[in-house]
């Protein structure tokens, strides 16, 4: 039989060591919305989107897609930033242009080419967009515009 005294001081460490990692429920706060979770409930807007995005084609995508152009010098590294309903940068030409959202769907109007890009979109835990285009986009600007995440960095 072993000896019961010895036993106690065992004891009453497991019970201590037990007892620090039990916590008392406590009502939390609820956990704000992840751009993920909007985004799968269709609760983006154009003012969630507000930020600087960066993605990057390289020669490699470029020849893979069939879409490398003789005047261009890879990398291209593209930066757009979205306010409140209008842009600025990207492929959408130097005049910018406006986006709508719709659901998990965004349009993107370019004032140069006076043309409209619809994308359904879904978002990443940190803001991060991939946009997928809608078939009757031109392989080129699906390509050029959609093909890569859109990286939020401000």
């Amino acid at each position: 039989m072993r000896n019961p005294i010895r036993l106690i001081p065992v004891a009453l460490a497991a019970t201590a060591i037990l007892g620090a990692g039990a916590r008392v429920a406590q009502p939390s706060e609820p956990t704000p919305p992840t751009p993920r979770s909007m985004a799968a409930r269709g609760e983006v807007t154009a003012a969630s989107l507000n930020g600087t995005y960066r993605y990057e084609l390289t020669l490699d995508e470029a020849t893979e897609a069939d879409m490398v152009d003789a005047e261009d010098a890879y990398p291209i590294v593209v930066t757009v930033t979205l306010a409140d309903g209008d842009f600025e940068g990207g492929c959408f030409g130097a005049a910018g242009g406006t986006y709508k959202v719709d659901g998990d769907q965004v349009t993107f109007h370019s004032i140069e080419y006076d043309y409209d890009m619809t994308v359904t979109l879904s978002m990443d835990d940190e803001g991060n967009l991939n946009l997928t285009p809608d078939e009757s986009m031109d392989g080129g600007d699906a390509f050029h515009c959609f093909s890569e995440e859109w990286t939020k960095i401000a």
